[in-house]
């Protein structure tokens, strides 16, 4: 049980890799929420859900997606073919994904290149300082949203990655990374952040 919900995540048979072998695992997510009003949802998703950020995570990554079920319903010959259709076209999803993916890890990006994306994404006015932006980062005139982003580009898990090291992949994953673990002083402020 996770906050409100029960959930299942049973990891697919689809799966893609990156150069260096970084493995991209395909999950289902199916939950159960425990709230009046509320749908039983079942979803692809690459997230693997740990605990209620990475679910709340997950739900929200496939709002418009998946097979979503009134608890009030029975699961019949027509729902499951409902059900059938509805992952069928989310697992086309899942291989557009790990197109994205692997033009994201061709993608090389120089560390400047990766501070701009950041800066960009989160405080477009550093780029405006006269200050490089690696100056910026060693004084403390940066959020400190920003710094801990450049921070993950070599210290959050998987960046020595050759998918991710000197990619946009490896940026992608450093911000992702900050929101969902560094950003906030407790769980709930980080879910809000991210």
């Amino acid at each position: 049980v996770t906050g409100v919900q029960t959930c299942a995540l049973p990891i697919l048979k689809r799966s893609f890799k990156l150069k260096g072998n970084d493995e991209v695992k395909g999950y289902m997510l199916v939950a159960l929420p425990h709230e009046q009003g509320k749908s039983i949802r079942a979803l692809l998703t690459q997230i693997r859900v740990v605990c209620n950020n990475t679910i709340t995570m997950a739900l929200n990554a496939g709002a418009g997606e998946g097979f979503r079920m009134s608890h009030r319903r029975i699961f019949d010959a027509l729902m499951q073919e409902t059900a059938k259709r509805t992952l069928g076209i989310a697992r086309e999803g899942f291989d557009q994904q790990a197109e994205i993916a692997t033009k994201l890890a061709s993608t090389t990006l120089t560390r400047e290149d990766s501070l701009k994306f950041l800066a960009e994404l989160i405080e477009p006015s550093l780029l405006k300082s006269e200050l490089s932006l690696e100056e910026l980062i060693a004084g403390s005139r940066v959020p400190k949203q920003f710094k801990l982003c450049a921070l993950s580009l070599d210290k959050a898990p998987g960046q020595q990655l050759p998918s991710a090291k000197g990619t946009l992949w490896g940026t992608v994953n450093a911000v992702t990374y900050a929101a969902d673990h560094l950003f906030g002083k407790g769980q709930d402020q980080r879910l809000s952040k991210a």
